[in-house]
């Protein structure tokens, strides 16, 4: 009955999907890090020498463009994008000292920075920024999180995630402003948006 009704064609029909390749001038690795619904992708590569990192904007419409570095960074890493086109994420002195990180915001062209020692890694909808801080400069182990709402301001919560890699996302957030976020090697919270949270 369902193939005289739709008949076989309807039924086995897949969707249509258009590649475009993201391709870095002279690097050899590209790594995205997050696409928004309007599909603008964020992301850094890295080509020869390996000091040569660079963060990096995508779209269908405008194509391929380098995202300014913070003053003094040599490393840049955009994290997050919203459907508004604010980006979030971090920087470094140099590629290699990712104990020495600070938090950015790029919105509207105008790059604002956390204090030392912050990754911006999260940003919602209502332009809610979330990221690790509290960051051991002896280890790289991470003590706190942050939620934001514009740098430098952030609430800071406690939260024993151990050590952070350059890209991990220790805290992330939704378009509520519920957040989630590690506390320990085996154990996470989440924090609803009226401060309550649940082990």
């Amino acid at each position: 009955v369902a193939l005289a009704a739709f008949g076989v064609t309807e039924l086995v029909a897949q969707p249509g999907y258009t590649v475009d390749p993201i391709e870095a001038p002279d690097g050899f690795a590209l790594y995205p890090s997050a696409i928004n619904n309007s599909g603008v992708v964020v992301g850094w590569w890295y080509g020869s020498p390996v000091t040569n990192r660079q963060p990096f904007i995508y779209s269908q419409a405008t194509g391929y463009t380098l995202l300014p570095k913070p003053e003094g960074h040599e490393f840049s890493v955009p994290m997050d994008i919203n459907d508004a086109g604010t980006i979030v994420g971090f920087a470094c002195p140099t590629w290699s000292d990712t104990t020495n990180p600070s938090g950015w915001k790029l919105e509207n062209g105008v790059l604002s920075l956390y204090s030392a020692g912050t990754h911006a890694v999260g940003i919602n909808e209502s332009d809610l920024i979330v990221g690790s801080t509290c960051i051991d400069a002896f280890d790289g182990s991470v003590d706190c999180v942050f939620i934001s709402s514009e740098p430098p301001e952030m609430q800071t919560i406690a939260a024993v995630a151990g050590h952070s890699g350059a890209m991990d996302r220790s805290i992330v957030v939704n378009d509520l402003g519920q957040t989630a976020y590690r506390a320990g090697a085996t154990t996470a919270v989440f924090r609803d948006t009226d401060g309550t949270t649940i082990t």
